[in-house]
């Protein structure tokens, strides 16, 4: 009976979903029947459907701000007076609309009026403002404050959704201001600013408050430069060239406010690293808008901040670090860059987290708020290889690396496996010697005689239980430390990951630049000796990403030449040692593209070239166990002859 009833509802749920869709209009009457009055809240998931995401996908923008303000009222006033059930119901009802952000965001891009689909968006968001940092107090309406009263959980939750929701939104491109992150920080500093019926449930210092009321003031600045497009000029030419100046300066003004709003946003959600970053910000900023000599240092100050935020476990940090990245690549100096490298050449342990954060962990750690995979702003660490998005002109390309990561991987699980079988054997030992009793092998720990079929008085368990403490103890402490470590191991992968996201930006705009060529024996380092298959795979297809750029007319003209022969010669060194196969071919590559910039600066290099690959061929050939790849040499010769001038 069952089964009939559920294939019977299957037809009304598609009639409904292809009403709205046909009217968009009615979404907000049909997703008040299916979750209010007898529906349910998570729909969805009692039906095994995906009528509500539908529903908001298809939503007009008046639809969604009547359904943002109905979900706001179900928020305040839960169906229930029990605590754990409101809660219950209030982090369903949020997932919905975060659902509502993500479904509707592709659809709202498309839209004919933008402003519409902002309209909503602000609200939704401003509900979260709403309840995740306002405490209402005794001079409060009874119909505005909240019944159950919103709990700390519920309110660390809506914090996490909101940062979920402007992770989202931070997916455009920052050619278009990004003005919904602002409009929150407004709205939080006008809930400071107000004696109204509610307080902020931020507790901090008057140090703290300080900070925060200087870089709102500041923010102020910053939204009114990017304002003003241009300064009114009765010379034509004059106002060319300021609308040009401001053009150019406009794209670093957006990328300040966004830093600005995010990283205040932070300080509300009690961030304790949050201050001190906007004290960085501002030495950043004042020196930027002033156009003082202090710019480089600026930069790398604020690549700094860049990398402390790809660190962070969060999707909404991450997509902030690439939006502002983008933006200064072009500043990107020798030192800042050689920053990145640094993180890349970390071991991958707990030592190389201590490196990296100068405590184990400090960057690691996840709210217990944070667990919903769904829609947590805390992203989880893929473990699967990164896929090559083009062919490989090599030997020895991706499919060796597929094969020769897979063998990495099962190596070290191999190697994780006889370390836990030799602590299990070790514990055993240890125990069957404290109980006297035989160990897994069969032999007696005592005089088997005396021991057999011997039981023990309480007096005997009695002085047993010390032994037994110690020895569960020390094993405690071992599985402990093992946690540690791979918690440790993820957190760099992790970062290296992020990392090599902000590279591949720096790449794609700045593959002219002879700085990037810094890049290579790094990357090189990184694809030999890194334990995780998708980082190792990330660095080849950035070097593959690089070298596909630098074609024709884009190839970077370095013009201290001695640097860049040493690095052809360390490339070759670094094609002698042990690696992946993918690992040769990302030599070979990396050889020919130095040597297609040394030609391209003068065809007479390429004989200085020929005595390089000579040298490295002698020692392949005269070593037997030389880890060169052949194909470093046929790559070459092939190079040679389609680069070859014919007669």
């Amino acid at each position: 009976m069952e089964r009939y009833l559920h294939d019977a509802a299957k037809t009304p749920l598609e009639v409904i979903r292809a009403r709205v869709k046909k009217e968009p209009d009615l979404a907000a009457a049909m997703l008040s029947g299916l979750i209010c009055q007898n529906g349910a809240i998570n729909f969805d998931h009692i039906t095994k459907s995906k009528t509500v995401d539908s529903v908001l996908s298809t939503a007009s923008p008046p639809a969604l701000v009547k359904i943002v303000s109905q979900f706001r009222g179900m928020i305040l006033h839960p169906d229930t007076e029990d605590q754990q059930v409101a809660d219950s119901q209030r982090r369903m009802l949020a997932d919905v609309l975060v659902s509502a952000v993500r479904s509707c965001n592709k659809q709202q891009a498309d839209a004919t009026d933008p402003d519409a689909a902002k309209e909503w968006l602000e609200q939704l968001l401003l509900v979260f403002v709403e309840f995740a940092y306002s405490v209402p107090d005794s001079a409060a309406r009874e119909d505005t404050v909240p019944r159950p009263p919103v709990s700390d959980a519920s309110r660390a939750m809506f914090q996490s959704r909101l940062s979920s929701s402007l992770a989202h939104i931070l997916s455009v491109r920052l050619d278009e201001e990004i003005t919904l992150p602002y409009a929150v920080v407004s709205a939080l500093h006008s809930r400071v600013e107000s004696s109204g019926t509610s307080k902020l449930s931020l507790q901090a210092n008057k140090q703290v408050w300080k900070t925060l009321k200087r870089a709102h003031k500041t923010l102020g600045k910053v939204a009114s430069q990017v304002r003003e497009l241009w300064t009114v000029s009765l010379d034509h030419e004059l106002i060319c060239q300021e609308r040009a100046a401001n053009e150019k300066q406009k794209p670093t003004f957006r990328a300040f406010k966004l830093l600005y709003s995010i990283t205040i946003l932070q300080v509300y959600n009690a961030d304790p690293d949050a201050v001190s970053v906007l004290d960085e910000l501002d030495e950043c900023y004042a020196s930027v808008a002033q156009h003082t000599g202090a710019q480089a240092h600026a930069f790398d100050l604020l690549i700094e901040v860049i990398l402390g935020s790809v660190a962070k476990p969060s999707a909404l940090f991450r997509k902030l670090a690439e939006q502002v990245f983008t933006t200064f690549a072009s500043e990107v100096t020798a030192q800042s860059l050689q920053s990145m490298i640094d993180i890349l050449s970390k071991k991958e342990s707990l030592a190389g987290q201590q490196d990296l954060f100068d405590q184990a962990g400090e960057d690691g750690e996840e709210d217990d708020e944070n667990s919903d995979e769904e829609v947590s702003d805390v992203e989880i660490l893929d473990g699967s290889p990164a896929a090559s998005t083009e062919d490989e002109s090599s030997s020895g390309g991706e499919e060796g690396a597929s094969e020769d990561g897979q063998e990495s991987d099962g190596s070290l699980d191999e190697h994780d496996d006889q370390e836990d079988d030799e602590e299990t054997r070790k514990f055993d030992a240890l125990l069957a010697q404290a109980l006297k009793t035989s160990q897994p092998n069969g032999t007696a720990s005592g005089d088997e005689e005396s021991s057999d079929d011997e039981d023990m008085d309480d007096e005997q368990m009695m002085a047993l239980d010390p032994h037994l403490e110690k020895i569960l103890g020390e094993r405690k402490k071992t599985t402990s430390k093992r946690k540690d470590s791979q918690d440790a191991k993820e957190t760099v992968i992790n970062f290296k990951n992020r990392v090599l996201d902000l590279l591949s930006i720096y790449v794609k705009q700045q593959h002219t630049n002879t700085l990037a060529m810094d890049l290579i024996l790094p990357l090189l380092l990184l694809v030999r000796s890194s334990t995780s298959q998708q980082v190792a795979q990330k660095a080849f297809n950035l070097l593959k990403q690089y070298f596909d750029a630098c074609k024709g007319k884009d190839m970077p003209t370095p013009t201290g030449l001695d640097a860049t022969w040493k690095l052809l010669r360390d490339i070759h060194g670094e094609g002698m040692r042990d690696g992946p196969k993918f690992h040769g071919a990302a030599c070979s590559r990396s050889s020919l593209f130095v040597v297609k910039t040394l030609v391209y600066i003068d065809r007479n290099n390429y004989d200085r070239a020929v005595d390089i690959y000579s040298d490295t061929q002698k020692q392949w050939f005269r070593n037997p166990k030389s880890k060169v790849q052949p194909a470093l040499f046929s790559d070459w010769i092939n190079w040679s002859i389609s680069t070859r001038k014919p007669k």
